[in-house]
């Protein structure tokens, strides 16, 4: 967009055009590309909670199956005739795990309930300008792309905070991910050991 607004400000630079007009439409132009910015980071925002939400949810059900499956008493009970070290390793997984999916958990539901995204200052000083008649309209472009711009800048920070909170939680899951692997691996072992010793 930038490349399209230097682009658009040359040829109308080389163009036949009055300079009052030329002044005129790069403001404009100015304005406009800020405002589709605009438009563009808070579509943006709208897809990470999107994004953040469907994890959000896999990660609950995850967490609730996690659950069931280690309580039940089959489980327990099979967990009894284990080797001690079995045991150990079982509990120090099971333990990162659940740390893990808590990390991940916590992660994503600060981003989910981080999801503002500020608004475009309509204050007095915008009205103002309108109902000016010594004010030019280069001067209100000017003045609502400043806007525009320092929205866009504090959005862009925040977005960006969110998305690398988004990209921890998800390390975080795939850290839990390879710990339920290795935990089901032990169990594989486990079984294969009391396979082979009856």
């Amino acid at each position: 967009r930038c490349i399209m607004l230097i682009l658009g400000i040359l040829k109308l630079q080389r163009g036949g055009m009055s300079e009052n007009s030329d002044i005129n439409t790069k403001f404009k132009t100015l304005y406009d590309v800020a405002f589709h910015e605009y438009k563009d980071e808070c579509e943006r925002s709208k897809r990470i909670d999107e994004k953040v939400g469907r994890i959000f949810t896999v990660l609950n059900i995850f967490i609730v199956l996690a659950i069931t499956a280690v309580t039940k008493n089959e489980y327990w009970a099979g967990f009894k005739t284990h080797n001690i070290f079995f045991q150990t390793f079982e509990v120090f997984i099971l333990i990162l795990f659940f740390s893990f999916l808590f990390f991940a958990w916590s992660k994503l539901l600060s981003a989910m309930q981080d999801n503002e995204i500020k608004k475009l200052e309509l204050n007095h000083q915008l009205e103002d300008l309108v109902y000016e008649d010594e004010k030019n309209a280069n001067y209100l472009y000017w003045t609502v792309y400043r806007t525009y711009r320092r929205s866009l800048e504090q959005n862009t920070v925040h977005m960006n905070s969110r998305s690398k909170t988004i990209e921890d939680a998800l390390k975080d899951l795939k850290k839990a991910f390879w710990c339920f692997v290795s935990f089901i691996f032990i169990l594989f072992l486990t079984l294969l050991k009391n396979i082979v010793e009856s």
